[in-house]
């Protein structure tokens, strides 16, 4: 008898074991699922507070029954970027705790604390240690309401600087944490960190190189009888200077010079040629030359100077109207072709023979258009940025390029620009964008 209570004693501690080691088992599955979902949702967009949002509801209900991120800001203001609860039926309570908390933290909460360098939390809350440094009546009750049972709060640190914490919290589900929920809500929170210092970083690189970008772009002159506007704007998949430009300059002979380019690449390299060929192109213009000489020096230059960075331009010759209609020359090299609206709305696109890139056409006279352009008659050049998005073909970006300046206001170039930019140049940019209007004044 004794023998047998012995062995079904043994039997019950393996299965017990068995038991215990599928749960532990089971337990790493999950958290390896989880951080391998974190990295995933983490990593799908540079947008910070989406990034950290989808972050939340992962935690809740998975880890926490509430999930807080707080950040810290460039001027070390504290500011809660994501929030999630797994009652909904709680969000307007937590709402009221954000409201009677404006900043957010006190300065002796395990979240400031941890913020200015204290190791991670772990920690039971006991509901009247937590209401004793509560003065405001209103507070206290939404504590209570909330019944915060216990908290894990931990840094969010890249590179040596906290730059924010994840703070998750249990109430009423009777789940507690232990140190395996504190390792996961760690390295929930390295990955997380260092979304969030990426994120900076390429923020800074996208305005240090929009605000180069600028830079070497012209400062538009006022020419009588000609209204004018150009817009610049830097593609949302890249954090490096471009080639795109536009330039506008009033000719010795009276005429107007107009020219958009793009050079291929987002570079410095690609910016130091745009900025050659701007520069040479109108010195080839102040000469006198048609559009087309000017192009076909151009390519001679680029040919000369072995450059060997590709680019496309449009330039055209603007005499403007004195008695009647103005006349406009145009020539391109691989440039989409310029939008004319004339006064009775009517737009046409101004496109010449197919053309090579610029330095393509060494002992190839390019050709030229040359257009009646009456006063009210509105002219637009462009980038490929405007018209060419993901998944869209290109005849079908001119078109809706001719019904937005169709549709477009008549008051004045700004607004013609602002126009199209809005119809035209939605959502995340596939690449750079230069716009250039001019608007024949009556």
């Amino acid at each position: 008898m004794t023998t047998r209570v012995h062995i079904e004693q043994e039997r019950e501690r393996h299965l017990a074991a068995e038991r215990a080691a599928r749960t532990e088992a089971e337990r790493a599955q999950r958290r390896l699922a989880l951080l391998a979902e974190a990295t995933s949702v983490l990593a799908a967009t540079l947008d910070v507070d989406e990034s950290l949002d989808r972050l939340t509801s992962l935690v809740v209900p998975l880890m926490a029954d509430w999930c807080t991120v707080h950040l810290l800001g460039s001027d070390g203001r504290v500011q809660r970027v994501a929030s999630r609860h797994r009652d909904h039926e709680r969000v307007p309570l937590l709402r009221r705790l954000e409201e009677l908390q404006p900043e957010g933290l006190s300065t002796d909460s395990y979240t400031a604390k941890v913020l200015a360098g204290d190791p991670a939390v772990m920690v039971d809350i006991d509901e009247d240690v937590l209401l004793s440094g509560i003065d405001d009546e209103e507070l206290r009750e939404v504590y209570r309401r909330i019944g915060l049972r216990s908290a894990l709060v931990v840094p969010l640190r890249a590179r040596r600087q906290v730059l924010g914490v994840l703070s998750l919290f249990t109430d009423g589900s009777g789940r507690t944490f232990d140190e395996e929920d504190l390792a996961t809500a760690a390295d929930l929170a390295r990955r997380a960190a260092l979304t969030v210092d990426n994120a900076r970083l390429y923020s800074r690189e996208h305005e240090v190189a929009e605000q180069l970008q600028r830079s070497l772009l012209p400062q538009l002159p006022d020419i009588a009888g000609l209204d004018r506007a150009a817009r610049y704007l830097p593609g949302s998949t890249s954090a490096q200077v471009g080639g795109d430009w536009y330039d506008v300059f009033a000719l010795p002979d009276g005429t107007v010079g107009l020219a958009v380019g793009d050079v291929m690449g987002h570079d410095m390299t690609a910016a130091a040629a745009m900025g050659q060929l701007r520069s040479v192109l109108q010195s080839y213009a102040w000469q006198g030359s048609s559009p087309a000489v000017v192009l076909d020096r151009l390519d001679q230059l680029v040919q000369g100077l072995d450059m060997a960075q590709l680019a496309t331009c449009v330039y055209g010759r603007l005499q403007l109207p004195t008695h009647g209609a103005g006349r406009l020359r145009v020539a391109n090299a691989g440039h989409l072709p310029p939008a004319l609206r004339s006064p009775d709305g009517t737009v046409r696109l101004l496109a010449t023979e197919a053309s090579l890139l610029v330095g393509a056409a060494l002992g190839t006279a390019r050709d030229e258009v040359e257009e009646v352009v009456e006063p009210g008659s509105a002219l637009v050049l462009y980038t490929d940025g405007l018209v060419e998005h993901r998944g869209r073909p290109i005849d079908e970006g001119l078109q809706a390029l001719a019904e937005a300046l169709a549709s477009a206001p008549d008051s004045d170039a700004e607004a013609i620009c602002d126009h199209l930019l809005t119809e035209l140049a939605y959502g995340a940019l596939d690449d750079d964008v230069a716009l250039l209007v001019v608007r024949v004044l009556a």
